[in-house]
């Protein structure tokens, strides 16, 4: 599958729509901007083209699946002070995915 079939097949995915959902209903919002959305917050970094950056927070490279779900799993276990809470255990694990999911869509 090329890079940009498995895009349009994510951005297509019903979980998709349930992790943007998810993101904009839930703390995400209230810390994170994605710009053309509701999310406004303005203590997290914006993550309007978060799929595309070449890494997360300068301690993870590169964006994608496994390395995003590890930072939302536990952002502070992978950089020490980071203000981002750890979310394992707070949000199932399948949300989690589901979050992840429409964040690799944001290009």
């Amino acid at each position: 599958m090329t890079i940009a079939s498995t895009t349009a097949a994510r951005a297509n995915d019903p979980r998709t729509k349930a992790g943007r959902d998810a993101f904009l209903q839930g703390a995400c919002a209230g810390c994170h901007t994605v710009q053309g959305t509701s999310a406004a917050g303005k203590v997290g970094p914006d993550l309007t083209h978060i799929a595309s950056k070449k890494d997360i927070a300068g301690v993870l490279s590169p964006v994608n699946q496994d390395n995003l779900t590890k930072w939302v799993h536990n952002a502070p276990g992978i950089k020490p002070g980071v203000v981002m809470p750890k979310f394992e255990g707070v949000l199932p694990d399948q949300q989690i995915n589901d979050i992840v999911q429409w964040l690799l869509t944001l290009q």
